[in-house]
């Protein structure tokens, strides 16, 4: 075996300055407490904008690139019952307040499609939502279905080149977002339909003070390995990585190694761990609160 010269870790997202939200890999979430909640609930409408929800179509199943027509079209239908249920009419977008707010929008809502043309609703994750306001979004999306259905408003035609015994598809209420100069940045849907639209505070998204030092694989441990870790952590408030919160959460499915090959396994560990808590970032916020963040970020560690 021979000792590497430089084996790095290659941060594709947190070698360089930037907003990670804006990234592909990392996996960002907002953490609110009675402080936070409390804050933004004072945000004052100066400082939010009017923003449009959209309904987004996500196919379950891998065999579908594309849509089939029918679920394009129970895509509108539903569009067009909520636009009722809320008190407007089209082209006008209707106020999903007060029934639904900017921070109602999630979990999506899973629709099963059965070749016998019946449909099993279920709001996605909602039993893991110990906030049930949280699914207010995907709530109404589910009761403006069986509303039209009960009215008779479409009807399912099966593809007829499938030969599956159902059909899987997710519906999500996306929005974009507005940062802190007010400019409206895009939300990333391929198939979108405007539902309502809803008022959200200004936005900062989780930053960096300074770029992070890519981790290095300590000089110690010999020969040539390559690996990709997802560490979580929570960034606070003041920009720090708070420890107390840092796991390796992936992957999940392999067990730790023993032996030699924990030595490898536990300096990249190690080095992942340095890098974050030495890491200054921007924190997030939404108007003038600032908000603790929970990150994902993959860390692969390659030859170089």
């Amino acid at each position: 075996m021979t000792r590497p010269s430089a084996i790095l870790a290659t941060l594709a997202l947190l070698a360089a300055p930037g907003v990670l939200r804006a990234q592909k890999h990392p996996t960002l979430t907002p953490l609110f407490d009675a402080a936070t909640d409390s804050c933004i609930a004072a945000i004052p409408e100066s400082l939010q904008v009017r923003l449009p929800v959209y309904e987004s179509l996500t196919m379950v199943d891998s065999g579908y690139n594309t849509a089939p027509p029918a679920v394009e079209n129970l895509m509108q239908v539903i569009a067009d019952r909520v636009q009722v249920m809320l008190g407007a009419k089209r082209p006008v977008l209707a106020r999903g307040e007060p029934r639904v707010g900017w921070r109602d929008l999630g979990p999506g809502m899973l629709v099963v499609w059965h070749r016998d043309g019946t449909l099993d609703v279920r709001v996605d994750g909602a039993a893991q939502h110990t906030d049930t306001t949280k699914a207010r979004g995907a709530r109404l999306l589910a009761a403006a279905l069986d509303s039209s259905r009960a009215a008779g408003d479409f009807v399912m035609t099966w593809p007829e080149a499938n030969n599956a015994d159902s059909i899987r598809f997710r519906l999500d209420l996306e929005r974009p977002w507005a940062d802190s100069t007010g400019t409206v940045h895009p939300a990333d849907v391929a198939i979108a339909v405007p539902v309502f639209s809803v008022m959200a505070p200004r936005e900062r998204h989780l930053g960096f003070r300074e770029p992070m030092r890519a981790p290095r694989w300590p000089s110690s441990l010999l020969g040539a390995v390559e690996g990709t870790l997802i560490a979580g952590y929570v960034v606070d408030t003041t920009g720090r990585a708070d420890m107390n919160t840092f796991a390796i959460v992936a992957p999940r499915e392999k067990p730790e190694p023993g032996g030699y090959v924990a030595d490898y396994y536990n300096g990249f560990v190690e080095s992942i761990r340095v890098a974050v808590q030495r890491a200054l970032f921007i924190p997030a916020g939404y108007g003038s609160c600032t908000v603790r963040e929970r990150v994902r970020q993959p860390f692969t560690f390659t030859w170089r």
